[in-house]
């Protein structure tokens, strides 16, 4: 355990754990994972990253649907992962467990809400890990431990027997070291959907204005780089979108939160980090009015979602804004991180794209370059990126 301000090299495993199906010609045999501790298993109570849930909820009667899949497909069950408290953070801090460690830079956070399953995969404690994301916590920590993260389209992964925070956005993610073994997971979760690539470029203009200077170099150079795979290029004002629909997102995401937790946070009174209490508490003060105004407003731009990026396009965008904050970082400078995050994270979440964040190399540790495509384009997203891995690998060079 871990006391409030304490943190130390913890490996962000909540709990060893040995499942696997009879040994077959799977997809994903021979490989091991981890899921987030929002996740139900048979038997066991799904933590949610706070002792007082894990006190207040009942066992599982069945495994998830998703972890059956994984199940089926081969794959062995080892760890269930640290999460942060009811997944309200992108920073990966739980003042009960510990902060997992970021294995590519042990002196900065690893990102949340997945974090453990970002730290499990960055070090190579398994194949791939299983997290949720919701307003980027697949993509950030991914992003932060170097790795690759997929954020699928929204309802694309069946959400039964998967904790909630925000049901209109909520998602399963991948995260992996490996882009071949991530691609093959997603094969066996996801259906089959069309696989040709998208031939267009869409990048945000001023593609480098909100990056902080220690990582806009890097990001700028691999973007050139990748630039030949396309027919075009050009230009749109996606940081502007992002920003605008971002408060509709807060909107709706919190009201939802409330809606679930709500009642169970009043009766409880359970012990949390005050900063997340603060934030989930906050969720209550939107209005019925307020979230039917949001809900309505986010149908009319869905009306018109291929303003944004059609199943011909892809966009390219940074993952985070900066690299991962010190673990000394105060209160106050994780804060203005996440809110920067937010406003990048904030597209995919809203329109429900899927995403895919690539580890870019800098001067120091590995940071994140996004894919955003078109719903349902997962998988042609997949096989982009593994192009554009292989482009980055060259250029390294």
């Amino acid at each position: 355990m871990q006391s409030k301000g304490k943190m130390h090299y913890y490996d962000g495993v909540v709990e060893t754990i040995d499942i696997k199906r009879t040994p077959g010609a799977g997809l994903l045999s021979g490989l091991t994972f981890a899921v987030k501790d929002m996740i139900d298993i048979e038997g066991r109570v799904s933590g949610f990253g706070n002792p007082d849930w894990k006190a207040t909820h009942a066992p599982a009667a069945a495994n998830a649907p998703v972890l059956e899949k994984l199940l089926d497909a081969g794959a062995r069950l080892i760890a269930v992962a640290c999460a942060d408290e009811l997944a309200c953070s992108l920073d990966g801090i739980n003042v009960h467990f510990g902060t997992p460690i970021n294995s590519q830079a042990p002196d900065r956070i690893p990102g949340g809400s997945s974090s453990g399953s970002a730290s499990l995969a960055a070090a190579g404690r398994v194949d791939f890990a299983i997290g949720t994301d919701t307003a980027g916590s697949v993509r950030v920590p991914a992003a932060y431990c170097g790795i690759f993260g997929l954020r699928p389209t929204h309802d694309a992964i069946p959400l039964q027997g998967v904790l909630q925070l925000g049901p209109s956005f909520d998602t399963v993610g991948i995260l992996s070291g490996s882009i071949d073994i991530l691609a093959r997971v997603a094969n066996v979760l996801l259906a089959d959907e069309t696989t040709s690539l998208p031939r267009n470029l869409v990048l945000p203009a001023n593609f480098a204005a909100p990056i902080d200077d220690e990582i806009a170099p890097y990001l700028v150079a691999h973007v050139e780089s990748i630039k030949a795979h396309f027919d075009s290029v050009r230009s749109a004002n996606l940081y502007q979108k992002s920003e605008q629909v971002y408060e509709l997102f807060r909107i709706v995401r919190a009201h939802e939160a409330w809606s679930i937790h709500g009642g169970w946070f009043e009766s409880i009174h359970p012990n949390m980090a005050p900063e997340i209490a603060k934030r989930l508490e906050g969720c209550k003060h939107i209005t019925e009015g307020e979230y039917k105004s949001a809900l309505k407003s986010r149908a009319e731009l869905l009306k018109r979602i291929d303003e944004i990026v059609d199943c011909d396009s892809v966009i390219c965008i940074p993952t985070t804004w900066a690299l991962p904050p010190l673990k000394s970082a105060s209160e106050a400078q994780l804060l203005e991180n996440r809110n920067r995050n937010l406003c990048m994270t904030a597209l995919s979440s809203f329109y429900g794209f899927p995403q895919i964040t690539i580890p870019v190399p800098t001067a120091s540790v590995k940071t994140g370059l996004s894919l955003i495509g078109a719903r349902g384009l997962d998988l042609a997203l997949l096989e982009l990126a593994k192009q554009v891995q292989v482009e980055l690998q060259l250029s390294a060079q």
